[in-house]
C-alpha cells in the first residue's frame, strides 16, 4: 500500500514461490473445470501483428455477430443449468465489445454490466457498483475490458469466460485467477474458452501448461489427469482437437522447411550463414511464411535457431550471447568493434 516493491524489502530473493498446481492441491484456492469451445467465427481478416490482434479487426468480427452471440450465450446457459453457475465474469477486446455483450445478455433475461475505463455507455458500471451488484445478485455478469486482469478480489465468481483470442501466458494466469478464490458454496472455477481458428489458437494448451508449472508440455485431454492438479479437469470441442492437429502439422512443416533452406544455403555458400546471407539467399515463399509467424521467425531469433540445430557449441552459444548483452530469447545486438579478431563478438559478427 504504501508503493515500495516487495522484491526490493526481500533483498530481490524471491522468499516463497508456489504453483498454481500446488495452491489448489493444497487447497488454497479452488479446482477449474475449463471448456475449450470451438468458434466458427471467420478470423481470415484477424492477423496477428507484432505478437498481438488488434482491437479494430477483433471488432469487426465480433460486433453484431449474431451467430457468434448465440454460441456464447447458449453455452453460458448449458453450463447454469449443468452446475447452477451464478457470477460470471467476461473478458472481451474493447469497450464496445463488453456494451454489446452486455446489451446482448440483458436482452436475453440475464442482467449484466459492462466494465471498463472510457467514460459513457448504457450498460456501464463502475467496477465497485459493479462488484456490489454482482455480489447482491442484482446482476450475472460483468463484462470488462482490461479491468479485472488483476488486484480485484471477487471471491464468489464462479465463472469466468474468454471471450477473445488470449496471447499472453500471464494475462491467461490472470484472468483464470480471477475466480480462483475460495468462497462459501463455491466448489470450482467453471472456465469457457471461445476459440477460433486464428493463428496461436493452439498455444492456449502450453499457457495452461506454464500456469500449472509445467514448462514447454501442451496440455491436452491425453496428458490432462496426469499434469493437471486434483478435481480439475480440462475438456476441448473435437472441431479444436482437430484444429490444434493441423495447426501442429503447418508448424512443424514450416520449421522443416526453414531447416533445409538453411541447409541449402549453408552448401551453397560453402559455411555456416549469417542472418544477412540467409534473409538474402532464402526462397522468398518461405522467407513470406517465415516472418509471418510469430513462432518460427529465426529471424528475431537466429542464436536460439542456430542452438537448437546444433550450429553453435555451448561455449559460442554462452559466449555469444553475453557479449551480446541479452538473454538469446528475445533478440540480440552488436558492439561493432568490441575486442579483435577471435573474440566472441567478432565469432558474434560471423554468426549473424
Amino acid at each position: 500500500m504504501d508503493g515500495r516493491s516487495i522484491y526490493e524489502l526481500c533483498d530481490y530473493n524471491v522468499p516463497y514461490e508456489i504453483t498454481l498446481a500446488d495452491a489448489i492441491n493444497r487447497g488454497m484456492l479452488v479446482p477449474f473445470r475449463y471448456y475449450g469451445i470451438f468458434d466458427d467465427t471467420d478470423y481470415s481478416r484477424v492477423p496477428l501483428i507484432r505478437g498481438a490482434f488488434r482491437e479494430k479487426d477483433l471488432d469487426e468480427a465480433y460486433l453484431g455477430n449474431a451467430r457468434r452471440n448465440e454460441l456464447v450465450f447458449r453455452q453460458y446457459q448449458k453450463f447454469c443449468v449443468q452446475y447452477g453457475l451464478r457470477r460470471a465474469l467476461g473478458f472481451c477486446c474493447s469497450v464496445a465489445h463488453a456494451r454489446s455483450m452486455a446489451e446482448e445478455f440483458s436482452a436475453r433475461g440475464v442482467p449484466s454490466a459492462a466494465v471498463y475505463s472510457a467514460p459513457g455507455g448504457r450498460y456501464k458500471e463502475s467496477r465497485e457498483r459493479a462488484i456490489q451488484r454482482l455480489e447482491a445478485g442484482e446482476i450475472r455478469v460483468i463484462f470488462s475490458v482490461d479491468m479485472f486482469n488483476e488486484g480485484v478480489d471477487i471471491p464468489s465468481v464462479d465463472t469466468v469466460m474468454f471471450l477473445r483470442p488470449t496471447e499472453s501466458p500471464v494475462v491467461f494466469m490472470q484472468q483464470l485467477g480471477r475466480g480462483l478464490r475460495k468462497a462459501e458454496g463455491k466448489k470450482f472455477l467453471t472456465v469457457l474458452d471461445f476459440i477460433g481458428n486464428y493463428e496461436n489458437a493452439g498455444r492456449v494448451r502450453f499457457f495452461l501448461a506454464k500456469s500449472l508449472g509445467t514448462y514447454g508440455l501442451a496440455v491436452n485431454q491425453t496428458n490432462a489427469k496426469a499434469l493437471l492438479p486434483m478435481d480439475c479437469n480440462m475438456v476441448f470441442d473435437l472441431q479444436l482437437l482437430d484444429l490444434f492437429a493441423q495447426m501442429d502439422r503447418n508448424q512443424k512443416r514450416l520449421r522443416d522447411a526453414i531447416h533445409d533452406e538453411y541447409e541449402r544455403i549453408r552448401e551453397l555458400l560453402g559455411h555456416r550463414p549469417s542472418r544477412i546471407e540467409l534473409f538474402t539467399y532464402m526462397d522468398d515463399g518461405v522467407y513470406e511464411k517465415t516472418i509471418g509467424n510469430t513462432k518460427e521467425n529465426i529471424f528475431k531469433h537466429y542464436l536460439d535457431f542456430l542452438n537448437g540445430i546444433g550450429a553453435l557449441t555451448a561455449d559460442q552459444y554462452d559466449e555469444s550471447v553475453q557479449d551480446a548483452g541479452t538473454d538469446g530469447i528475445s533478440g540480440w545486438k552488436l558492439s561493432a568493434g568490441a575486442g579483435g579478431p577471435g573474440t566472441a563478438a567478432a565469432q558474434l559478427e560471423t554468426v549473424l
